[in-house]
């Protein structure tokens, strides 16, 4: 009888062990096929700018504030900032690197700038594939209303 007891015992401990791997291989087959099937909200589109100064006292603070506009439906990466060498100019505009100027367009409304200053030429030699150049004047200056809105 003791080799039947310890037959059984052995059988019924299997089958425990085997129910428990199952559970197991079950649990982490679900983890994982929710966690691939998770949708994160990708941008529309998105823009890849370069931001000159000409007549903007700090290129680099409206560089971060322009990236800071990403949203849902317009993703701004700063590839690069610089200076415009022409002059000095006191209402920004935006060049567009691509004949459809739609996403220029789109970036000009978030940054409150009226569409018409949206112009297209195209970039020689555009390794960094930037899309837009945003010409950043006097009326970006970000210092300036940060120092009025500290005043109020």
């Amino acid at each position: 009888m003791k080799k039947a007891q310890v037959k059984r015992f052995v059988l019924y401990l299997s089958g425990i062990i085997a129910v428990g791997v199952i559970v197991y291989i079950a649990f982490f087959s679900v983890q994982i096929v929710s966690g691939v099937s998770k949708k994160e909200l990708a941008p529309e589109t998105i823009v890849r700018v370069r931001v000159l100064g000409a007549g903007v006292t700090n290129v680099k603070a409206v560089a971060k504030k322009l990236a800071s506009y990403s949203g849902t439906d317009l993703a701004v990466h700063v590839v690069e900032t610089g200076t415009f060498t022409l002059h000095e100019v006191s209402r920004s505009f935006i060049i567009a690197h691509t004949e459809d100027k739609t996403t220029a367009v789109r970036l000009a409304r978030q940054l409150h700038l009226d569409p018409s200053v949206v112009m297209y030429k195209p970039l020689e030699h555009n390794t960094k594939q930037i899309t837009v150049t945003l010409v950043a004047g006097a009326d970006m200056n970000v210092d300036s209303a940060n120092a009025q809105s500290k005043k109020e």
